[in-house]
């Protein structure tokens, strides 16, 4: 398999995995909680490699920075 991870594979991880927690919460709601909670229950659940979950980590840091810099929330939870 390509090693190499793409924006579908992005999108993908964003949706099954982080969106069913905050994807109905406005941007700027979303905390460092809800965040934490999230990253801990995939550790738990030990479906996913650390590599992976870090991987969706960086991504949602990523979406929650260019929020901040766009102006869009005041902080960022990530």
């Amino acid at each position: 398999k390509d090693l190499v991870v793409t924006w579908e594979d992005d999108e993908a991880r964003l949706k099954n995995y982080v969106l069913p927690s905050i994807g109905k919460m406005a941007i700027g709601d979303v905390r460092p909680k809800h965040l934490v909670e999230i990253f801990l229950r995939l550790r738990k659940e030990g479906r996913l490699a650390p590599k992976t979950i870090h991987s969706i980590y960086g991504t949602t840091k990523a979406i929650f920075r260019d929020a901040y810099v766009d102006d869009l929330i005041q902080t960022s939870p990530a």
